[in-house]
């Protein structure tokens, strides 16, 4: 792939692929940050980690974790506030 920068207000970016010259993708500014907001993110597609893959691993098992704590804990914390919420109910 051949990184091509052009100069215009918008700091346009072609990725080109050499074999046969078709453009892959275009990114302006607002696309990079988009990318790095979004795909790098998500993807965790971030310099240090795209060239180790157990690296890259243990860090999406890592956050995949951290998610699933943060979910658990909102799950326990919004049943114990519904059940508080609850009326008591009266014996028969």
């Amino acid at each position: 792939m051949l990184r091509l920068r052009f100069g215009d207000p918008d700091a346009t970016w072609l990725h080109v692929d050499p074999r046969d010259g078709t453009i892959l993708q275009r990114l302006d500014r607002a696309g990079r940050i988009n990318r790095w907001l979004f795909d790098a993110a998500h993807r965790l597609d971030l310099p240090g980690l795209t060239g180790s893959r157990p690296l890259h691993d243990a860090a999406q098992w890592i956050l995949n974790l951290l998610a699933a704590g943060i979910a658990v804990t909102g799950i326990v914390a919004g049943g114990r506030r519904l059940r508080r919420g609850l009326p008591a109910q009266k014996p028969r």
